[in-house]
């Protein structure tokens, strides 16, 4: 519940509607999550009729919280958006900032997510450290970041994206 919760507090402040929680992208983001979690990896999947955010912490040890404070990363993208333009996907799509916008998309109604764990191995000099691993994914329908201008505008950028 408090993943889906402060997605909507994000989503709120741009005011776009709710998102309601679909235990259907719930399991399909836990079984990606399942496939890199243990290799420490941020790969997206190859569908790409959904949309999906990923998120990947990485601690020694081993992290221990849950997905809800990688929403709070994905809209801190958001300090980068150029919110002054009409043309807002040409200017604004040679930047990282597709965390964000997934986050606030307008025609997006339904979220799931799941995270999973895993370690990976450095070595410095003859010392070889664990260090743990955790990736978290949110899949998203309808999917965001359609590229184009008018998609932008429509799903919130004018007015709704305003600060």
């Amino acid at each position: 519940q408090q993943v889906l919760d402060v997605h909507n507090y994000y989503r709120s402040l741009h005011q776009v509607p709710p998102l309601r929680w679909d235990a259907n992208l719930a399991k399909s983001a836990q079984a990606w999550a399942d496939v890199i979690g243990p290799r420490c990896s941020r790969d997206h999947s190859p569908d790409t009729k959904i949309g999906e955010n990923i998120a990947l912490y990485q601690t020694q040890p081993s992290p221990d919280f849950k997905c809800a404070p990688a929403v709070g990363s994905w809209y801190g993208e958001i300090s980068d958006y150029n919110f002054n333009t009409s043309q807002p996907a040409d200017v604004n799509a040679h930047l990282e900032l597709g965390h964000f916008t997934q986050v606030v998309w307008r025609s997006t109604s339904i979220v799931g997510c799941g995270l999973a764990t895993g370690n990976r191995f450095e070595y410095q000099g003859d010392f070889r450290f664990r260090i743990g691993c955790l990736s978290v994914v949110c899949r998203y329908m309808d999917a965001g970041n359609l590229v184009s201008n008018a998609q932008y505008l429509y799903n919130g950028e004018s007015r709704a994206w305003g600060r």
